[in-house]
C-alpha cells in the first residue's frame, strides 16, 4: 500500500484515538465494577451486621458461606 505522508499521519492519528477511546472505555468498566464490588462488601461487612444486630456468629457464618472477601476481611 503506497500512502502519502499525510495519509500515514491521518491513519496514525486515527489509530491513537481508537486506542485511547478503547482504553478509556475499558478503564471506566473496571472502575465501575470495582466501585460496585466495594459497595457490596461494605453492605455485607458493615451495614447488614449493624442492621441485624449480629453477634460473634456473623463473621464465621459469612466466611463459611463464601461471602464477599471471605477470610481475607473476616479475620481482620
Amino acid at each position: 500500500m503506497n500512502l502519502s505522508r499525510f495519509q500515514k499521519g491521518k491513519l496514525a492519528g486515527f489509530l491513537a484515538l481508537s486506542v485511547f477511546l478503547l482504553g478509556a472505555a475499558g478503564g471506566a468498566l473496571v472502575w465501575a465494577f470495582l466501585k460496585i464490588l466495594g459497595i457490596g462488601m461494605g453492605f455485607f461487612w458493615e451495614t447488614l451486621p449493624q442492621h441485624l444486630g449480629a453477634g460473634s456468629w456473623y463473621i464465621p457464618f459469612l466466611c463459611l458461606t463464601g461471602g464477599p472477601g471471605g477470610l481475607e476481611r473476616g479475620l481482620k
